[in-house]
């Protein structure tokens, strides 16, 4: 119940799995645009991004709206690799959504099968193929024997692209068959973020408000789809009241996976890093860089000295050594604040795998 004794509604806001509810998708329109464009030509697409940036619900999207925005004659089926245990699982499922049932399976069977048709596969969570001995270089060669055509087109969604993965014992020609230039899900566009925040709640009857929106979105600073949707859903936990809701967010999140991608090891591109105001400790930081450099320039000016002015050199030297117990120890607090991850660049998204 709210203040004012009205009934909390159900929760709109999505924080868990996938979106598969498309009037809940928002955000996303240039990559979108992207992979329908290379689909209507028959190409592969790569998505990248981390965990929690909105994978496998531009997957879902895919084999909800290809028909639409692709071709009415496009078969898409949804891989989850996580689900997928050997290639010849994987496989025996591809039969089975193909409809070769003629006991006769195999690969010119699925050639075929592809003949005069317009196929595309999702293969979420990718990466488990990476380095695993259940997923041989022949599971990549037919993939890339089939998807060269017009009649197979794949969408691969991976943590990191793939031609990384050619360093971790995968065949690198098959990612040739992929665009150099993969889809990279950055953080939504601020317009987005106010749309996918009010649009959601417009969808229940909810009147998010513009004011509302606004903290909302200087509490969440990191306008990753994920984020949103948890500030969202502590907003209607929380009765609609908005201070509620920045208490409950900030309360809440560190439990909610706000640490996950600092401990993952993930490799995290530059497009999906960005710029946000210096807080306090920042700003020491960088006068501390500051310092240290014209001490550096100090030390090295009375080093000169000392050689040129050997009448004065023990009282030098003394100034060498006290500047070089500064330097010391303002290196050692610089060391102390980087560590405690103050700095300007930060991880722009950490998105659940909706």
């Amino acid at each position: 119940m709210t203040e004012q004794g009205t009934k909390i509604p159900d929760n709109p806001f999505h924080t868990q799995g996938m979106i598969k509810d498309h009037s809940l998708f928002f955000g996303r329109k240039t990559e979108m645009e992207r992979i329908w464009g290379h689909l209507r030509k028959g190409e592969n697409v790569s998505i990248v991004a981390p965990r929690r940036l909105g994978k496998s619900s531009i997957l879902w999207q895919i084999t909800q709206k290809a028909k639409e925005l692709v071709s009415q004659d496009v078969e898409v089926f949804y891989f989850d690799m996580q689900l997928v245990f050997t290639m010849d699982e994987f496989f025996e499922i591809l039969y089975k959504k193909l409809r070769i049932d003629n006991g006769n399976r195999s690969i010119p069977e699925l050639q075929d099968a592809l003949e005069n048709k317009q196929v595309v596969l999702c293969l979420d969570e990718f990466d488990r193929t990476a380095n695993n001995e259940n997923f041989s270089d022949d599971f990549f060669s037919i993939l890339r024997g089939l998807a060269q055509g017009r009649n197979l087109s794949l969408v691969i969604a991976s943590k990191i692209p793939l031609t990384e993965y050619s360093k971790e014992g995968m065949t690198s020609p098959f990612y040739n068959i992929f665009n150099p230039d993969p889809i990279l899900l950055g953080a939504l566009e601020l317009d987005e973020a106010r749309e996918l925040l009010s649009g959601i709640a417009a969808l229940r009857g909810l009147d998010f408000k513009p004011d509302d929106v606004r903290k909302a979105l200087d509490t969440v600073k990191i306008y990753n789809p994920w984020n949103i949707q948890f500030f969202g859903s502590c907003w209607v936990n929380a009765g609609m009241n908005i201070e509620k809701a920045v208490e409950l967010y900030n309360s809440q999140l560190p439990a909610n996976g706000k640490q996950e991608h600092r401990s993952s090891g993930e490799s995290i591109p530059d497009e999906h890093l960005r710029t946000v105001p210096i807080d306090k400790n920042e700003k020491t930081a960088n006068w501390l860089a500051l310092i240290d450099a014209i001490l550096a320039a100090v030390f090295f000016i009375v080093m000169v000295i000392s050689i040129q002015m050997p009448d004065i050199r023990w009282l030098l030297w003394v100034m060498v050594g006290i500047l070089s117990v500064i330097i010391g120890f303002s290196v050692w607090l610089l060391y102390i604040l980087k560590g405690k991850e103050i700095w300007v660049r930060r991880i722009q998204h950490q998105h659940t795998a909706l």
